[in-house]
Formats: structure tokens, sequence, C-alpha cells
């Protein structure tokens, strides 16, 4: 973090690199008892909190809202079969 005399502040962030939960023990045995995989998180770049918010100007992302809600309902097609 890098800060300056006026008040002003900036950071830089690492993208994390995909994984997976742990599948060995208690979580291993959930995850085949439930027929689940070890999925990981998606990550949306150059967005602020609450981007699907389309009430908030100041963090609405209609681009990565659009590719979230798509890959949400194609998550739940193929894995609750909805």
């Amino acid at each position: 973090m890098r800060t300056s005399a006026d008040g002003d502040f900036a950071f830089t962030t690492v993208r994390p690199a995909p994984y997976s939960v742990p599948d060995d023990g208690p979580v291993g045995m959930l995850l085949r008892a439930t027929g689940r995989h070890a999925w990981r998180p998606d990550v949306y770049d150059n967005v602020n909190h609450a981007f699907h918010n389309d009430t908030s100007d100041a963090r609405y992302d209609q681009t990565a809202a659009e590719l979230a809600w798509a890959r949400t309902i194609a998550f739940f097609k193929e894995h609750l079969g909805a």
C-alpha cells in the first residue's frame, strides 16, 4: 500500500491462481457423499464489491454482472439440474 501526504492511497493486489478446495479428510468425504466437485471461485477483475447491484451506478458493472449471472445459471443447470 502506498499513501501520499494529502491522504491519497493506492494498493496492488495479485490475482489468485485457480485452486480447488481440499478434497481429502472430512471435506473430501462430504464432497464424495454429495457427488460434488472441489470447485473454485471465479474472480472478476477491476470491479467493485456488489458489482451486480444495478441500483448503484458507482458499483454496477454490466459486463461482469452478465458474465457472473451466466456462470451462475450454468452451474445450477450442471449441478442441480435446474
